[in-house]
């Protein structure tokens, strides 16, 4: 029995424009409160003979090309995480991950 399957691929980079840069707040007890933004690739793409089926009307009003064997979405989101001083060896806290649909390219 042959199976089917769809291949994802993913790259997520951060955002080095300079209207997305990094911007830390530095904390009374050494550590930091940081906002920053990075974007997320994600490229869906079907075995032949099958065509990708977008059904959301906001995806589709991004769209570009047409979806004949793949689909690209591409997304940005921004952070916000609060950093440990150094001494304390503690770990990164995220407080808010935003992120929103920027492109959508078929092919």
């Amino acid at each position: 029995m042959k199976r089917t399957s769809v291949r994802n691929e993913f790259a997520d980079q951060a955002v080095r424009s300079p209207q997305f840069a990094p911007f830390g707040l530095r904390t009374e007890d050494g550590g930091a409160l940081v906002f920053f933004a990075s974007r997320h690739h994600h490229k869906q793409t079907l075995p032949r003979g099958y065509r990708p089926q977008i059904k959301n009307p906001l995806v589709k009003a991004l769209m570009s090309g047409t979806p004949k064997q793949s689909v690209t979405f591409v997304r940005m989101s921004e952070q916000a995480v609060t950093v440990p001083a150094r001494k304390s060896h503690g770990k990164v806290d995220f407080l808010s991950r935003i992120e929103g649909l920027t492109t959508a390219r078929g092919s």
